[in-house]
C-alpha cells in the first residue's frame, strides 16, 4: 500500500485511478480462469493442441 501511495503522489494519480487498477487486475485474473475452463472443454472435446483442429502455435520447436 505504501508503494501505491508513493507512486500516486509522484505520478499525480487520483484515487479513482488507483481503484480502477484493482478492477483491471481482477478482470485479468477472471479472464485467466475463464480461459482455463475453455481450454479444458476443448481438451475433453478433442479439439485442442496439434490434433484435428488445433495448432502448434506457442509450442517450443513444434513439440507439444
Amino acid at each position: 500500500m505504501v508503494s501505491h501511495s508513493t507512486l500516486a503522489l509522484i505520478l499525480n494519480f487520483s484515487i479513482a485511478d488507483l481503484l480502477s487498477g484493482y478492477a483491471v487486475a481482477a478482470g485479468l485474473i477472471a479472464g485467466e480462469g475463464i480461459g482455463g475452463v475453455i481450454n479444458a472443454v476443448f481438451q475433453i472435446a478433442g479439439i485442442s493442441g496439434p490434433e484435428k483442429y488445433g495448432s502448434t502455435v506457442g509450442c517450443p520447436a513444434g513439440l507439444c
